[in-house]
């Protein structure tokens, strides 16, 4: 039991040195993307392509460390680590004398990754319970099944609702934005929904989960800029880049009063950095619009990985093992 703690405890120290080099990676990737001149959709898909980075990492490896050994103790195959010797062992089938220092490791990594999980999961939890409570307070109004009315003096326009979204919209909008603004204003909204992005930006903060710290807010902050401005695109297909950057501009003034702004853990308020960029993008020339595509090819390339990963989990099995032997000799 003690060896194979040990052996666990390693494995995670070499999880993470697989997430922390990715991470590394992953950080300048970021920044090209935002710099892409490309539509903002496309870097969309990207920012979130490079989010998920870490986490392939961290699954390819933990099947090359697992699968070999689990095949060992289900009787399938035996394993080769009785076949070779002069490097590394890294096995929880048949775990060797563990290194301290790996062992010191695994146990932090274990420890800050259950405290980030349980962080992440309250968060979940209050965001839900919060969106919950506004939907059963709100109403439903002439502008649709899909948006959903809210009474009070806070600037509330945004999209909410992973699996079942909504477009939340507050009263005080309503009277004082002019009709056609609030109809610009609903179909950006409405863009998100159709984009799928709320469960977008969950997605996002579940592979930050595996990622280097600061790697998870670099992430979203480039996915979220890009992903507003394909909203934008969406709603000025329909109504003009003019009508648009209008509608952005009265919001975010009607949000500097002295009402403060509503949240409900989406993140897809229009009020925030970036709008002067989106209003002459949006005045000088619309943005081209593309349809997202990233929550559908993602999970499909996480299946990818974790086949090549299990049809190749020998020598990726021995390289794992070889590095970690690199690594104590260094």
């Amino acid at each position: 039991m003690i060896a194979t703690l040990g052996a666990t405890l390693e494995a995670l120290a070499v999880l993470a040195a697989a997430s922390a080099c990715t991470s590394l990676l992953v950080v300048p990737v970021l920044a090209g993307v935002r710099r892409l001149p490309v539509a903002p959709a496309i870097r969309a898909d990207l920012a979130l392509g490079a989010a998920a980075v870490p986490a392939a990492a961290v699954l390819l490896v933990a099947i090359a460390i697992a699968f070999p050994g689990g095949l060992d103790l289900l009787g399938v195959r035996a394993d080769h680590c009785n076949e070779h010797g002069g490097h590394g062992h890294l096995c929880l089938a048949h775990p060797a004398v563990a290194s301290p220092a790996l062992v010191a490791l695994g146990a932090l990594v274990a420890a800050g990754s259950l405290l980030r999980a349980g962080r992440w999961a309250a968060a979940r939890f209050l965001a839900a319970r919060d969106l919950a409570e506004l939907l059963r307070l709100g109403r439903a109004g002439p502008d649709g099944a899909d948006v959903v009315r809210l009474d009070g003096n806070a600037v509330v326009c945004h999209a909410a609702g992973a699996f079942s979204p909504r477009v939340l919209i507050s009263t005080r909008l309503v009277a004082e934005l002019a009709p056609e603004l609030l109809t610009a204003a609903l179909e950006h909204e409405r863009a998100h929904v159709r984009r799928r992005d709320v469960l977008a930006r969950d997605v996002i903060s579940v592979l930050g989960l595996f990622a280097w710290p600061g790697v998870p807010t670099a992430a979203a902050d480039a996915w979220e800029e890009a992903a507003e401005e394909a909203a934008d695109a969406e709603a000025a297909h329909r109504f003009g880049g003019p009508l648009l950057a209008r509608a952005l501009v009265a919001v975010a003034r009607m949000s500097l009063g002295p009402a403060p702004s509503a949240h409900s853990g989406s993140g897809m308020a229009f009020v925030g950095a970036r709008l002067s960029r989106r209003v002459h993008a949006l005045l000088d020339r619309p943005p081209r619009r593309r349809p997202a595509l990233a929550l559908a090819v993602v999970p499909a390339l996480g299946l990818a990985i974790a086949g090549f990963a299990a049809v190749y989990a020998d020598p990726l099995h021995h390289a794992a093992e070889t590095a970690l032997h690199l690594l104590l000799a260094a």
